[in-house]
């Protein structure tokens, strides 16, 4: 065993093909996680900046202010998502979902579709995060390496030699293929586990990531073995296996996709927020009777302060903000369960797209998946629910307008560690 692991690592150090596709391997999942560091690290610092800045405007727009009505329309809070300790080796859907929203008062459906599109250069060509190079990119280096093995040996009429040598031509290319792949997969984990590490990621999710790595890998290695074994020429081989790759990982996800759209149809949230605003603009048409009777059906609470005797009163203006809220509660929560129904098809169609399922598997490590997404977006709805049931006693009239109670507030949920 000793004898056929030394000569097969001797053959694999003089081979130029292997060592320069294991080297290549070595600089994409660093070159991966280099750019999943700095895109964490970047989140951080606007998050730092975002909270410092919040804080000093909070106090400068509350200062002077003459009524609760006018500190809350003026008062922004910060209400964010801080990236997780693994969030370098998967994006998920942070690249498309917003993770940090800057609060007031108003309609919260106004305010919770908002996000930061970032560069849109960069997003239509994509992200070369870790994820995407072990569950796309990775199987075509396993074919690279290793799409050759049989054929090689066959054409040039060594493989007789191999069997005379080693006892078992088949053992031997065994030996030969397992000491690439492994080769290969130390190339790509190594530098994981160690950032990983490094980061402060938990040490049985990092084992766990590995491990769907190293699985990934083995699981390439032995289609590729499988199909050269059966086929001489190197060209069909890798046709074969590119075809494989083209099938588990674009077609499969995309047809997936397509019919989760079609099975389970959403409201846009564009159309949300669209309807939201129509009915908040009528509301400065109607009579203020038809808000406060529609605002108190549902927060009875505030039935004795909700008479409006003059021309403007901010409890009537926060009212219809409220109502229109309301008013496509059911679209909100129909978009909601939508996006888990598909996401959740998605997971199903998983199981027959290795590289989907990697992918997941580390975006849900991560906590950059679609159920991180909505944990974030149940947390914004939560603090947005828990400053208007602040504001309001002071609002409705119910208590005294104090300036340093609302100061004392809390001005930024970590939605990491909200509960």
């Amino acid at each position: 065993m000793r004898g056929s692991l030394r000569r097969e690592l001797w053959f694999l150090l003089r081979d130029r093909h292997a060592t320069r596709t294991v080297f290549a391997a070595l600089l994409l999942s660093v070159l991966a996680i280099g750019m999943g560091l700095r895109e964490v690290e970047m989140q951080q610092r606007e998050v730092a900046s975002l909270s410092s800045s919040t804080l000093v405007d909070l106090e400068a727009s509350l200062d002077g202010q003459p009524d609760p009505g006018s500190a809350a329309y003026y008062g922004f809070r910060l209400v964010f998502d801080p990236p997780s300790a693994l969030a370098f080796a998967a994006q998920g859907v942070r690249d498309d979902m917003p993770w940090k929203h800057r609060l007031r008062l108003l309609a919260l459906e106004g305010q919770i579709y908002e996000s930061d599109p970032g560069n849109p250069e960069l997003r239509q060509a994509g992200r070369l995060d870790y994820s995407f190079l072990i569950g796309m990119l990775a199987p075509l280096l396993v074919i690279l390496l290793l799409y050759d093995l049989v054929g090689r040996e066959r054409r040039q009429n060594r493989y007789h030699l191999l069997a005379a040598t080693g006892g078992n031509a088949e053992t031997v290319l065994y030996w030969r293929a397992g000491l690439r792949s492994a080769a290969l997969a130390l190339a790509l984990v190594c530098p994981f586990v160690g950032a990983a590490l490094w980061s402060g990621a938990p040490g049985p999710d990092v084992l766990l990531l590995a491990a769907v790595a190293v699985c990934h890998i083995s699981f390439w290695a032995a289609l590729t073995v499988g199909v050269t074994r059966r086929i001489d020429s190197a060209a069909t081989s890798a046709a074969v296996l590119l075809g494989a790759w083209v099938v588990a990982a674009l077609a499969v996800p995309v047809v997936a996709a397509a019919v989760a759209e079609r099975q389970y149809p959403v409201p846009e949230g564009g159309e949300i927020l669209l309807t939201q605003r129509e009915t908040v603009n009528r509301a400065w048409d109607l009579p203020e009777e038809h808000t406060m009777v529609a605002f108190v059906a549902s927060h009875p609470t505030w039935e004795e302060y909700a008479e409006v005797s003059e021309t403007f009163e901010w409890k009537w203006y926060y009212a219809f903000q409220q109502v229109g809220d309301e008013s496509v509660s059911e679209e909100s929560e129909a978009l909601r369960r939508g996006i888990r129904e598909r996401d959740r098809f998605m997971g199903l169609a998983s199981w027959v797209s290795p590289p989907l399922l990697v992918e997941r598997a580390f975006s849900g490590r991560a906590e950059t998946d679609i159920a991180a997404y909505q944990r974030y977006e149940a947390c914004a709805r939560d603090y947005h629910r828990y400053l208007r049931e602040a504001h309001y006693p002071m609002i409705f009239g119910a208590e005294p307008y104090d300036m340093d109670a609302l100061l004392d507030l809390e001005a930024l949920r970590d939605c990491s560690v909200a509960d």
